[in-house]
């Protein structure tokens, strides 16, 4: 695949993982990790790091204003948060921290691309979610674990939004739901606002005990394991014009009931376009 790969959430656990694959592959792309923190050496000479405070829309816009490393053919969102230290917490643009990490500046990062052209013709745009939401429940309360599922359904409904535009539009991106599987703890730094206790019990307890959760249904994995089934669904051809399909690992699946509903997905797109286009007119933009 040639081209530039932008990934968000590559400093730990899944993604980590995922970009050492990726960038080992025989291609070899220039993978350009953005996150807070950089990804821990060592690292293959084709990653690259930039600073991006998912929580800040200037942050955003910056990186993709100073973007200088040529045509993207894949743009992975994956970065993510979830904790009791971030439920109710607001951004200074004034959206609800959990939120605008896990999918509203993920949305504004693919419009102000899509922007500056800096999308490849062919660009495989790449949503990480979760099969841990149902139906979209009351983003007040005071779970955080609902907080988090809400913001994974908001992700899908809005990927099945985008693809009917992108239609449209005759372009020939292909949007893929990426589900990465049950992995609590291993190293990722998912929880990291959550209360020290918590971390422990994620990183060194539940990893122990996930056949209880197969035994329901579950279908868990590990960072690597899940990290080369990302890096697959970023890279193979086996994913040529795939677009608006869900993909839990290696195996296409349906996602919720709730995600298909598409007075739902036009209303999470409306409330997408509307939150944004104060700040930045350039989503209000056609195809």
């Amino acid at each position: 695949m040639p081209g530039t790969i932008l990934f968000t959430g590559g400093s730990s656990g899944i993604g980590l993982c995922s970009i050492k694959e990726i960038a080992q592959s025989g291609s070899k792309p220039k993978v350009v990790v953005a996150n807070r923190t950089p990804p821990p050496p060592p690292l293959p000479s084709n990653i690259v790091y930039e600073q991006l405070d998912l929580s800040s829309q200037a942050s955003v816009r910056a990186l993709a204003a100073a973007w200088s490393y040529g045509p993207i053919s894949a743009l992975v969102c994956n970065a993510g948060i979830v904790g009791p230290a971030a439920l109710g917490q607001y951004t200074s643009d004034g959206v609800e921290i959990t939120v605008a990490v896990n999918y509203l500046n993920h949305a504004l990062l693919f419009f102000l691309l899509k922007d500056r052209n800096l999308l490849e013709p062919d660009c495989r745009i790449i949503l990480t979610t979760t099969e841990g939401f149902a139906k979209r429940t009351d983003p007040k309360l005071s779970n955080p674990l609902i907080q988090y599922a809400n913001t994974k359904l908001e992700m899908i409904l809005f990927a099945y939004a985008l693809v009917r535009r992108i239609k449209e539009s005759g372009k020939k991106w292909t949007v893929i739901a990426f589900e990465p599987g049950f992995t609590p703890g291993q190293g990722s730094k998912l929880g990291r606002d959550s209360p020290a206790a918590a971390r422990w019990v994620g990183d060194h307890i539940i990893p122990h005990t996930l056949w209880i959760f197969r035994m329901f249904g579950t279908v868990t994995s590990s960072p690597p394991v899940s990290g080369r089934a990302m890096a697959k669904v970023v890279l193979s051809d086996e994913y040529n014009g795939i677009t608006g399909k869900y993909i839990l690992l290696h195996e296409e699946r349906p996602s919720s009931k709730d995600s298909y509903d598409v007075e739902k997905q036009e209303d999470v797109w409306n409330w997408t376009i509307n939150t944004l286009a104060k700040d930045n007119p350039q989503v209000l933009k056609p195809f």
